[in-house]
């Protein structure tokens, strides 16, 4: 979160023309610490657009498949260890792109003129991850039946689905058929509410006090809700 800041004070302070950030669909209704940090680091971005007027934006999207955090890679050394494939949830699913397809359209929304949007790309369906592991198992040459398949249980922090947007956010296209706005984000924490958000985390970061930290991250959603001041004001705006 304060790297984010700190390269963010860095840009306005250069006048740096552009700015991009790299969210997840984690960020939608957090509940891991990453996707929280994710969502502080969306409205920090979109804070810094409102009081530069630049094209600095947030693009949202899940998982890309072959990416060092991906799951296909995981995967595939355990086939070729000869290891049960390991999954937490016979029902979890993600949305997935391709490198190729997610370094293109993060590209192309961070090229429009637009400041301080939050973008979310084109995800498709979501897909289940035994029915990606089923998949991989065929395309290797191996019969479904030699591979056995483990479901080890949610992790702390993580959900059967992903969503791209909250409850109270929809999407509007722009003129790229697989790029589309948010609007009614309520990204209620532009500043005051955040900087006194802030003001609270960063103590507590320096003095590694891991229960306050969580105990604050675990708010994160509520600080763009609907019905939050902050969000009543920016609502003003986006209206």
């Amino acid at each position: 979160v304060f790297g984010s800041r700190n390269v963010i004070s860095a840009c306005e302070r250069l006048n740096v023309a552009r700015f991009v950030l790299i969210s997840t669909d984690k960020a939608v209704e957090p509940v891991s610490a990453m996707g929280a940090t994710k969502r502080l680091a969306e409205l920090l971005t979109v804070a810094s657009a409102r009081r530069t007027g630049r094209p600095y934006v947030a693009v949202r999207f899940g998982n890309v498949l072959g990416s060092s955090g991906s799951v296909i890679p995981i995967f595939q050394r355990q086939l070729e260890l000869g290891r049960p494939i390991t999954i937490t949830h016979a029902e979890a699913t993600r949305y997935f792109m391709t490198i190729p397809e997610a370094v293109s359209l993060i590209l192309q929304a961070g090229s429009t003129p637009d400041s301080g949007v939050i973008y979310v790309l084109d995800m498709g369906e979501p897909v289940k991850i035994v029915d990606l592991a089923r998949d991989l198992i065929r395309l290797s040459g191996l019969a479904e039946e030699k591979v056995p398949i483990v479901f080890t249980g949610l992790r702390a922090g993580e959900r059967l689905h992903e969503s791209l947007v909250h409850d109270h956010e929809t999407m509007e296209q722009t003129g790229h058929g697989s790029i589309m706005r948010v609007r009614g984000s309520a990204i209620g924490a532009l500043g005051e509410p955040l900087n006194a958000f802030l003001a609270e985390l960063e103590p507590a970061v320096r003095r590694h006090d891991d229960t306050q930290v969580r105990g604050l991250l675990r708010t994160v959603a509520t600080l763009s809700r609907p019905d939050s001041e902050g969000a009543k004001a920016i609502a003003e705006v986006d209206a």
